[in-house]
């Protein structure tokens, strides 16, 4: 429904008065014709009256508060369009400064978080952050690849080879750093020893590091992948499309009639520890081979070694 005639001349009269209001409010020019128009409207020249002047004051209180929100409103979005400026103009300041010294940012980038310590005797070297990590099992070295970088070598070490406690095994670094309390001597019941290589009249392995592996003890070098992730791919020389391979080699266990181990992948050319010859037992590790019954064969052979491979990508 469209408003009637006198409301719509009530509207335009309250827009003159207050377009004069708010000219008087911020100091502005006012509309040049104005005062002839309200005096054309008849509303300032007709007889005083008091329901007249009730009205007119509930009209100029109405122009007055419009007014003071408009102040409001345009003080405000002029607040906000000069701290954008000012945001702007530091926003350039530091794009160009970034510009000017990217060298020195991108090396100060580069180097945040790395480690710059390195420990004698265990091989530990510096590196940014991010990446995943793997062990290289009967290595010293990690592979000579530009993603990859050695963090330290030690010993291969697990639980006895015909008790419980832990399956796993773990490279120990070279030099331990103890707690401030303990006491010598086994108060504890689970232990951790040496692993050795237990390899029978067949030896799978290259021997281009050593000569001998068996009753060696079982080196190992912690390696860092820059910004990769792996994978233990048993029973393959190659990896999937699209991976990198780190190492190959043969997977390894404890013995079937022993405790049960985890299953290592020991690098297709392993070391021994240096000075270690003698059998001295504790952790014993086996190449493991398939054999056929729920695992399917062929594509399986009975007897044979497993081989692995740690891909990276």
């Amino acid at each position: 429904m469209w408003p009637s005639l006198a409301y719509s001349r009530r509207l335009v009269r309250l827009g003159r008065v207050t377009e004069l209001g708010f000219a008087i409010y911020t100091n502005a020019t006012p509309h040049p014709e104005l005062p002839k128009m309200i005096s054309r409207s008849k509303f300032l020249t007709q007889k005083s009256t008091p329901a007249r002047n009730e009205k007119f004051g509930r009209w100029i209180l109405a122009g007055v508060l419009l007014n003071l929100c408009l102040g409001i409103s345009v003080s405000g979005h002029v607040v906000l369009r000069e701290d954008r400026r000012e945001k702007d103009r530091e926003s350039e300041v530091a794009v160009a400064h970034g510009i000017q010294h990217d060298g020195v940012l991108s090396s100060t980038s580069r180097t945040v978080g790395e480690v710059t310590k390195k420990q004698e005797g265990e091989g530990l070297q510096s590196y940014s952050l991010g990446g995943d990590t793997y062990v290289r099992w009967g290595r010293t070295t990690c592979p000579d690849i530009s993603s990859t970088e050695l963090v330290y070598t030690g010993y291969t070490a697990g639980e006895w080879y015909s008790f419980g406690g832990t399956s796993d095994f773990v490279c120990l670094p070279q030099k331990p750093q103890w707690g401030d309390s303990y006491k010598d001597g086994f108060q504890s019941f689970s232990h951790l020893y040496g692993t050795e290589y237990r390899v029978g009249t067949f030896d799978p392995f290259s021997h281009v590091n050593t000569e001998f592996l068996n009753n060696h003890a079982v080196p190992c070098a912690v390696c860092r992948l820059v910004h990769k992730t792996k994978l233990l791919y048993p029973a393959k020389l190659s990896c999937p499309s699209g991976w990198m391979k780190e190492y190959s080699g043969f997977l390894m266990a404890g013995y079937y009639a022993h405790g049960r181990t985890k299953a290592l992948c020991v690098d297709e050319a392993p070391e021994v520890v240096f000075g270690s010859s003698t059998a001295k037992y504790g952790a014993l590790l086996y190449v493991m081979e398939s054999a056929c019954g729920s695992l399917p064969c062929p594509p399986y052979v009975n007897g044979r070694e497993i081989t692995c491979t740690v891909c990276s990508i």
